[in-house]
């Protein structure tokens, strides 16, 4: 090989030393923004109870937090269109396309407002004429007029929350969530305030509905502004809109059936356990579910970002970036998942007694399987970082559906002979049956073809260009 074949072969090492480099940054920077933001919003979650519930009364405060509870139905809202606009934006982002990726966002976000306002209409007319107060307690007297506001001003914010969070998606999509995070926890902070000054007036419902979660989003408006000073927003053609419209859907599609067969499977057990053991195991099982979110909470915010940097590699045919870091991130979560689950379950006890005075006890064999079901979903949830990234959607639809049907009727066997111990041990088997065992099998060559080293396009020929120069690319699309 000539001097000129290996310093072409140096430079592309270089140049994707620093892809890494850069890809591992931006990922660290919107994990950090992302548990600040996060921290910022739990906090005004958690001081807006003493503040309300005093003048509130129990029925009233009820409906908001139902109400407010009703937020995170969010990710089924816009069919899987903000999953696929974050996949389009990472890929065309990685290209370097800039008016593909401006046509893409543009339209992106132009169906998402579409949705919003549809959406927004459907849940407003309904919330203007269907008897609300029938979801509640028929003893509490709750005043029809305040909940029918209430209800309102919460469809029209979930209407116009949708391409607010199609930004969110688009800036993940570029590796810059942070943006967005940042902006989240400015909003957070203002609620706070709002949150104190309204509480001190006894406000109603809605106002309190649209001074936390309404300010949140509202707070991430500006991001628009950054996205058409960056020239990555605007113009509108018909036939391109259509064809990326079908893209979108069509791909949304797929990431919507993962979020409700998701739902299905994980969100079930509360009421699986409710009709099978009583109110005692529910409450049992919430607790030890909350306390072990300790662990896969933070795991997932810093697995997250990773998504977009997997999207970025793949274009780049960067197999080398895919592997280590695919086997970097899954290993670091089941070891710090396996410590902090230890430690949580050896330390559960004082826990309790600080957090819920000891009200309810968790016992050690409840303990020690939902500390193994918690490495096991978030190990799944690292690897899931990678699919998404590389587009290996339709294996995730197919795995999830396996684990829905064999699921949901052996946990309510399980749950009514062996309450939440028999839950958990069901799902935890039913995940590795039909989950890893396909991922290992059937789809492996699925997931794995883009692990494998790929010499780039103007490498595959360097025998025939021995006087012939070589210019890498180099750049990126800036914010």
């Amino acid at each position: 090989m000539s001097d000129q074949q290996n310093l072409v072969l140096e430079d592309s090492v270089l140049d994707e030393h620093a892809k890494s480099r850069r890809r591992y940054t931006l990922a660290g920077l919107s994990t950090f923004a992302n548990v600040g933001s996060k921290g910022l919003s739990l906090l005004v979650l958690y001081i807006s109870v003493p503040l309300t519930i005093s003048y509130l009364g129990p029925a009233r405060f009820g409906v908001w937090m139902t109400l407010a509870s009703l937020i995170s139905f969010l990710g089924f809202l816009d069919f899987g269109i903000g999953s696929s606009l974050l996949n389009e934006v990472a890929h065309h982002g990685a290209e370097e396309d800039k008016e593909k990726l401006k046509q893409v966002i543009t339209h992106g976000l132009l169906l998402l407002t579409f949705l919003g306002l549809v959406l927004g209409a459907v849940l407003y007319s309904s919330a203007r004429y269907l008897p609300l107060q029938a979801l509640f307690d028929s003893k509490a007297h709750i005043d029809k007029v305040e909940l029918r506001n209430a209800a309102q001003a919460l469809a029209l914010m979930i209407g116009f929350s949708l391409p607010l969070v199609g930004i969110q998606r688009v800036f993940a999509g570029l590796q810059r969530a942070f943006f967005y995070h940042i902006m989240f926890g400015i909003g957070s902070l203002i609620s706070l305030g709002l949150l104190i000054m309204l509480s001190r007036q006894h406000a109603p419902i809605d106002e309190l509905l649209l001074a936390t979660f309404g300010v949140q989003l509202l707070a991430t408006m500006p991001l628009l502004g950054v996205l058409a000073y960056r020239g990555l927003i605007g113009g509108f053609e018909r036939i391109s809109f259509e064809f990326d419209a079908r893209a979108l859907l069509g791909q949304g599609g797929l990431f919507f059936i993962l979020a409700v067969g998701g739902a299905i499977a994980w969100d079930s057990d509360f009421i699986i356990l409710s009709k099978t053991a009583g109110a005692a195991e529910v409450a049992m099982y919430a607790v030890a579910v909350r306390m072990f979110q300790l662990v896969e909470i933070p795991l997932q915010m810093a697995n997250q970002p990773l998504w977009s940097a997997y999207a970025d590699a793949k274009v780049c045919g960067s197999s080398r970036f895919l592997r280590v870091t695919l086997f970097r991130a899954f290993s670091a979560t089941l070891v710090v998942g396996g410590v902090g689950v230890v430690l949580l379950t050896i330390l559960r006890n004082p826990i309790l007694k600080i957090w819920i005075h000891q009200s309810v006890a968790i016992p050690l064999g409840l303990a020690v399987v939902m500390a193994i079901w918690t490495v096991v979903r978030a190990s799944g949830n690292s690897f899931a970082m990678y699919l998404n990234g590389v587009r290996v959607v339709r294996p995730q639809v197919m795995v999830v559906i396996a684990f829905c049907i064999l699921a949901l009727p052996l946990k309510i066997w399980a749950a009514e002979r062996y309450s939440a111990v028999g839950l958990v041990l069901a799902s935890l088997g039913c995940f590795l049956l039909t989950v890893w065992g396909p991922y290992l099998t059937f789809y492996r060559r699925e997931w794995t073809r883009y692990l494998r080293d790929v010499l780039p396009e103007e490498t595959k020929h360097l025998g025939t260009m021995q006087h012939e120069e070589v210019n890498v690319p180099h750049g990126e699309i800036k914010l």
